[in-house]
């Protein structure tokens, strides 16, 4: 918890959040209880089955039954394997977000003018105008806030963005972002899009996920029309692919014309990321020595090597990728007593609030 919450004027509303705890980790307690029991039964069924199927095999019997009892005991082991690991999860889903909806309101009110909410606060329109990502289908969003610090208006999203297409044996599933994207407005306008991108993110300037393995999947389909297995259904997919790669290329030729990379003295900072922009003059203009230092701080306290914004109208968008659980105040299986892991949210959430205060866009003085 911030150290404020300690002071005299706010010991009010520490007092809240302790008994909102203290009642939490009784429900907590009652229902690890019961996911015990439930486990126990599913752990004695399992060694059950499993004893019983290694005496079975120890009696060196070959006939049909036993093979077929076998069989079915080692089903029941793992059906009972399945469920215990499923119902531990679920029961552990189920009391991180009644803890949330019970005590998260009350927890961010220390930072100010912060609220959840629930609804995904990112178009997918300002997503790809910022040219961060490569085409994406679906977004799945985690905990979600908005709020206002020195009278910036700031939104934050946990969210997976992927690259879905196809069904059955034909469907691809890729990851295209995980991590966590915040925004809010500058005090200038930029004319020009400028990004900030770690040195090896392919994912940028949108790139199409999966374009190679399309590639490859084309001259497969040539390779088999030309070698005299023409199939309607092949040649069809692959005429509209090839097509379809013929006009992306076109569109990526026209890209690299429209964005250069803009060369820095810093070595550090160049050793870890590019720069990419419209305007040369206007991204270094934007791209200070103090905003590379405030830029590395941000991706050494998230502790990730994977970070990129993008400078879009009057507005700075930051994606940090993480594969962490972010915005966690507790599970069912560490007790709530304990400060860690309201800590850990303390410092996820604090980190990109300081970063308003990095900019410094209550002065009116610029990056």
């Amino acid at each position: 918890m911030p150290e404020t919450i300690t002071k005299p004027d706010n010991m009010e509303y520490y007092e809240q959040i302790s008994a909102l705890f203290s009642e939490m980790e009784t429900i907590r307690k009652e229902k690890l209880k019961k996911l015990i029991f439930i486990e126990a039964g599913f752990s004695f069924m399992f060694l059950i089955t499993l004893f019983a199927n290694i005496s079975l095999w120890k009696t060196n019997a070959i006939y049909s039954m036993s093979v077929h009892v076998s069989t079915v005991l080692g089903i029941i082991s793992l059906v009972c394997l399945v469920l215990g690991v499923f119902f531990a999860s679920k029961e552990n889903q189920d009391f991180v977000k009644q803890l949330k909806c019970v005590c998260l309101g009350k927890i961010i009110k220390a930072f100010g003018k912060i609220s959840y909410i629930e609804t995904f606060p990112f178009s997918n329109s300002i997503l790809s105008e910022s040219n961060l990502f490569s085409v994406f289908t679906n977004i799945f969003p985690g905990d979600m806030f908005n709020g206002t610090q020195d009278g910036v208006k700031y939104k934050i999203a946990e969210a997976q963005l992927r690259y879905i297409s196809g069904s059955g044996k034909n469907r691809r599933d890729i990851q295209i972002f995980k991590g966590v994207l915040f925004s809010f407005k500058m005090n200038k306008k930029i004319e020009s899009n400028t990004i900030v991108a770690t040195k090896w993110d392919q994912n940028i300037k949108n790139n199409l996920a999966g374009f190679w393995v399309t590639v490859a999947a084309l001259m497969l389909g040539w390779y088999t029309i030309f070698s005299g297995h023409f199939d309607a259904e092949i040649f069809m997919y692959t005429i509209f692919g090839t097509i379809f790669i013929v006009a992306f290329t076109i569109l990526k030729m026209k890209d690299s014309i429209k964005f250069s990379e803009v060369h820095l003295e810093d070595p550090l900072f160049s050793k870890k990321f590019k720069v990419y922009s419209e305007n040369q003059i206007e991204a270094r203009y934007l791209v200070t020595t103090s905003f590379m230092e405030r830029f590395l701080n941000m991706t050494t306290a998230f502790g990730t090597r994977k970070a990129k914004c993008a400078f879009i109208g009057d507005e700075i968008l930051f994606a940090i990728s993480t594969n962490k659980n972010l915005f966690e105040i507790g599970n069912l299986f560490s007790s709530l007593t304990t400060p860690k892991h309201l800590s850990r949210f303390r410092k996820e959430l604090s980190s990109i609030i300081s970063m308003i205060d990095y900019f410094k866009l209550d002065e009116k003085t610029g990056l």
